[in-house]
């Protein structure tokens, strides 16, 4: 399964719906399985590289040019997004 992230108010809406779970949690890790319920809603039929594929979206319009990159991979768990501020 492929899955294709389109810049449309529909997906931009669920965007920033993920964006928000995350920056809320700065600092620590959160679990791929929690991030789907939160994000998806609980009993999501969501497969982890729908996950992975947000991830790296979202990784291209806020790390992008980051020395310090933001969001954060937690190997075998999910994912972490860095507290603080960066100018």
């Amino acid at each position: 399964m492929r899955v294709l992230i389109v810049e449309d108010k529909k997906n931009m809406a669920q965007m920033l719906k993920k964006a928000k779970y995350m920056m809320r949690r700065a600092g620590h890790m959160l679990g791929r399985d929690a991030m789907i319920e939160a994000v998806w809603g609980k009993g999501a039929d969501i497969e982890m590289n729908t996950l992975e594929a947000f991830i790296k979206h979202l990784r291209a319009k806020i790390d992008d040019g980051r020395e310090t990159k933001l969001i954060q991979t937690v190997r075998g768990v999910g994912y972490r997004i860095q507290g603080g501020t960066e100018s």
